[in-house]
Parts: structure tokens; C-alpha cells; sequence
């Protein structure tokens, strides 16, 4: 308590009927208000012993504000114990200080009080505004935030006392800009300078970053102030889904290549570049139960390529027509319609050797059957007709055997032996129905020079 400075502190008496305290002198602590005006030394209390009824006393103080450091704040009238500060107080720089006081008889030996500690309080003045502990604060959000979710804290101290409103901290949102979508996008607490989210109608898009003045003030918001900043900076959602810039493509591949690339499907994305929200990936999603396409990202991030991962075969299936979706790496905030791109394959025919199934016929036959006879039907897979030129081939050849003048190259054993290891095997095990139909041999000059003497014979029309 503030202490009026005719107060006199005495002793107890032992009439009262208490005990007198093992440390002496018994006195509530001294109250005194910082920033004090003065005049100085400024009368505090007055310090008295009972012995002062029976002889004169003196008195002194020693410890803080004393003799020690800082020295010369209190001082006491040696003979009267009047007790005095001699300059201002300071709170800030030193709240409370502990003196001893003591007190002996002037002109007896053997009589003096036991030393006692007086406890000098400084009570506070609202001499100081808050100060932000930094200036901006920094601050992050994600755009699809919803109300009332925190996100930072803004803080400011105050060197008064903080058990006073002298030192305690009130905040305020002044300003914000931009005032867009609306003026009061955010919400701060008003003890603990938290911000919270005010209104969920945030976009990163258009309104990508927030600067909030803030007003920090002690004496419940009404006293000393200050002023700092909170920039907050929205950050992306994946609130946009990718969109394929055109949904319809029609492209021919050739059949029978494997890693061939089908079509490039690029899209657009309008979230924060570089960002998992940003960078897509594809999936095919109908059109391919054979599992013959992929489909990955391209290294733009914003294109996904098809390519073919098994050979496709024209005479099996001649279309296809896929059904490709775009999604972002990371996944959407909200249920989001997603970008589907329909692609039809078309399988382009190459002419190819023919095929037989099997490969390899072991057959039976009377080594002097007549010419024409028919040794078996054996059908080639890419063109699903029975092959007559085998037989006009055996025909001629056997023909040539029984000529003397035919060299010996033409011969059946011969050929037999140039033609294995070809697409079409050796001669010795194809088989075929021979018929009198005219055929055109004129593929034959595709098939290499293994065939060089079949397209020669054949093409050229020698029976």
C-alpha cells in the first residue's frame, strides 16, 4: 500500500498481548509510485523502536538502493528514522528493493533492535505503449480454408506491469488490403493477437496476398498504442481442375509397333505453376481391355502421351476408341468435375509375310502320287485363304527334277534347303490344296531374295 509520509512504523508493543517477531520490527511492505514528481528526498515513513520511550535511538538502512548499488536511492535521518527516496522511481528498470534497518541505543550499551527487512514496492504507471515483437508478421493460408480457422499470431509486448492493465496487450484489425471479395477477411483474438479466417471466400487466383495494420494497445485498447503489419499469403488448393485443350482426337498407327506414339493430349491447369496442384496425370479409363496403351506425363507436366505397349493387329481389330481423364498429383479440395479426352485409334494394315498355324505340318504321302494330288488345306493367318501358289510351286519344281537340262539349284532338295529358316519355312512341310484358279504372284517380290526364284517363276509366267 502507498503509505502517507507522517506514518510512523513502531515496534510492537508487548502490552498487546503478541509475541514480539524473532526478527525485530514488524511493518507491511512501502508502496511507491514510479515517474513521482517529487519534490525530493521525498518523505516516505518513519521508522520507530520502543526503546526511543526509554533513551534517544539512531537508525540507519543498508542493502539495495542504500549501500549497494544502485547507492543512494533511500536514505534515513539518523535520529528521527524518517525514511526518504531522493530521485524517481523506475519499475521497468527495478520493480521492488529489500533494505535492512537498524536501530541501537545512542547513549546505552547493549540495547538495539534486531535488524529488519522493509520491502520497497514501485507500483506501476502506464508509461509504456506496446512494441511489436516484429514488423510485418508473416503469414500463410490455404485459399480453401474455412471460417474461423487460425493460422498465426501476431504479438506485442509491453514493459508495464502485466498483472495491471498498464501491461496488458489489446489487438485490432484496422485496415486490410485488398478489401476484395470483401473488407473483413479476417479475424483477430483480441488477448492473444491470433487471426483466424472471417469469411472462406478466399482465391489464391485473384486475390493472392493480404496486408492486415494492426493496432496492439494497453489500458483494455483505450491507452498507449502501436501500430505493425500482418501480410498473409494465400496459398494454393487444388480448386481448379486441369481441362484437356481439345477433347477429340482421331489418329492411324500402324500396326505391329510396340512404343509407338499414338497422340500427345495436352491440358491447362490454372492453380499455382510448378505446384502438385498444378501438375497433371492421365488415366485411360475405357477402350482398352486388351491392355495394349499407356499413357504418361510428358515432361511439361501439362501433357499426357499415349503409346502403344503391345503390337496392335489389323486384322483383329481394326479401331479403337479410348477414354482418357486429366487429375492433378494432389487431390481436389471438393468434389470437381474432371476433363475426359475421347482418342480413336485407327490400326493401320501393313502387308506382311504370310503367317501359317502352325508353322510346321508333317504329312504323309505315297512318294509316287500323281501330280495334283491335294496333300492338305493349310491357311495363312493374315489373309484367311487357302494358299495355291504351294502348289503350282511344288508343281514346277518337280517338273524341273525331271528335266536333265535344269540346274541343280532348281531342284526340290535344293530349294528345300535355301527355303528353311524363311517366313514362310521350308517347303518340305507346307502343305496346301491345289486348285487350276489363276493366282497373281506379284507379292512375292516383297518377300526378300529367299523368294527371288518364286517371284522369278512365278511372276514371270513360266508354267
Amino acid at each position: 500500500m502507498e503509505l502517507p509520509s507522517d506514518q510512523v512504523l513502531t515496534f510492537l508493543k508487548s502490552s498487546t498481548g503478541l509475541k514480539r517477531a524473532k526478527r525485530g520490527w514488524v511493518i507491511p511492505p512501502v508502496n511507491v509510485p514510479e515517474n513521482s514528481r517529487g519534490p525530493f528526498p521525498m518523505k516516505l515513513v518513519q521508522i520507530k523502536s520502543d526503546y526511543a520511550l526509554e533513551t534517544r535511538m539512531q537508525y540507519s538502512i543498508t542493502g539495495e538502493g542504500a549501500n549497494q548499488d544502485p547507492k543512494g536511492i533511500f536514505t534515513v535521518e539518523r535520529l528521527s528514522g524518517n525514511l526518504y527516496v531522493t530521485q524517481p522511481l523506475d519499475r521497468e528498470k527495478k520493480a521492488s528493493y529489500k533494505l535492512i534497518a537498524h536501530a541501537t541505543a545512542l547513549d546505552v550499551n547493549n540495547i538495539a533492535e534486531k535488524p529488519m527487512e522493509i520491502v520497497i514496492n514501485v507500483i506501476d504507471q502506464n508509461d509504456n505503449k506496446p512494441v511489436f515483437t516484429q514488423n510485418p508478421f508473416n503469414g500463410y493460408v490455404h485459399e480453401a480454408a474455412g471460417k474461423d480457422y487460425e493460422f498465426m499470431t501476431v504479438t506485442a509486448t509491453d514493459a508495464d506491469d502485466p498483472d495491471t492493465n498498464n501491461g496488458i496487450v489489446s489487438y485490432a484489425i484496422v485496415s486490410q488490403e485488398p478489401q476484395f471479395p470483401k473488407p473483413n477477411m479476417f479475424d483477430i483474438n483480441v488477448l492473444s493477437g491470433t487471426i483466424r479466417v472471417r469469411e472462406s471466400d478466399m482465391d489464391r487466383e485473384q486475390w493472392p496476398r493480404y496486408t492486415l495494420l494492426i493496432v496492439a494497445a494497453d489500458m483494455e485498447g483505450d491507452g498507449l498504442a502501436a501500430t505493425g503489419t500482418a501480410v498473409i499469403t494465400i496459398t494454393d488448393s487444388n480448386d481448379n481442375p486441369p481441362q484437356f485443350e481439345q477433347t477429340l482426337h482421331t489418329v492411324s498407327v500402324p500396326e505391329n509397333k510396340v512404343g509407338a506414339v499414338v497422340a500427345k493430349l495436352t491440358a491447362t491447369d490454372e492453380d499455382e505453376v510448378g505446384s502438385p496442384t498444378w501438375s497433371t496425370k492421365y488415366r485411360i479409363i475405357s477402350g482398352d481391355k486388351g491392355g495394349f496403351f499407356n499413357v504418361s506425363t510428358g515432361p511439361s507436366q501439362l501433357e499426357g502421351i499415349i503409346t502403344t505397349v503391345k503390337p496392335l493387329d489389323f486384322e483383329k481389330t481394326k479401331q479403337y476408341v479410348l477414354s482418357v481423364i486429366v487429375e492433378n498429383d494432389d487431390p481436389f479440395v471438393d468434389s470437381l468435375p474432371t476433363s475426359t479426352a475421347t482418342v480413336t485409334v485407327n490400326v493401320e494394315d501393313v502387308n506382311e509375310p504370310p503367317e501359317f498355324n502352325p508353322k510346321e505340318k508333317v504329312i504323309f504321302k505315297s512318294e509316287d502320287s500323281p501330280i495334283d494330288t491335294e496333300l492338305v488345306a493349310y491357311t495363312n493367318e493374315n489373309t484367311c485363304v487357302t494358299i495355291n501358289w504351294i502348289c503350282a510351286a511344288l508343281k514346277n519344281l518337280k517338273a524341273a527334277d525331271n528335266d536333265p537340262t535344269a540346274p541343280p539349284y532348281d531342284s526340290l532338295l535344293v530349294f528345300d534347303y535355301e527355303g528353311g529358316g524363311s517366313d514362310a519355312g521350308s517347303l518340305s512341310s507346307l502343305n496346301s490344296s491345289c486348285s487350276g484358279q489363276d493366282q497373281d504372284y506379284d507379292f512375292l517380290n516383297e518377300w526378300g531374295p529367299r523368294f527371288k526364284k518364286l517371284a522369278d517363276m512365278f511372276g514371270g509366267g513360266e508354267d
